[in-house]
């Protein structure tokens, strides 16, 4: 698998989570959502999975960048975790402060 094709569907699983982690919310809350439709859900599912696609790509663009170019450290898998946890750690941190 190429790197471009291990970063998507790195991607995906982990827009697959946040899916899960959203329908998991509501179902433990559903008794707070009593007139909600499916179709209004769905509308609201898809709202949310935009919002997740844009706040992984802020969290993880530096990382995408350094893993899309061909330099040498991205085919090793220790640089390549610490290249994650250094980069996408405090990303996720800090952004919500600068809203």
């Amino acid at each position: 698998m190429s790197i471009i094709g291990a970063l998507f569907a790195r991607f995906v699983l982990l827009l697959l989570i946040y899916a899960l982690l959203r329908l998991g919310f509501y179902l433990y809350n559903l008794s707070l959502f009593p007139n909600i439709t499916f179709t209004q859900l769905i509308t609201i599912f898809a709202g949310g999975i935009k919002f997740d696609i844009s706040a992984l790509l802020y969290i993880n663009a530096l990382y995408i960048l350094l893993m899309a170019l061909p330099l040498p450290y991205r085919t090793i898998l220790y640089i390549k975790k610490a290249v994650l946890g250094f980069l996408s750690s405090p990303t996720a941190l800090v952004s919500p402060l600068t809203l």
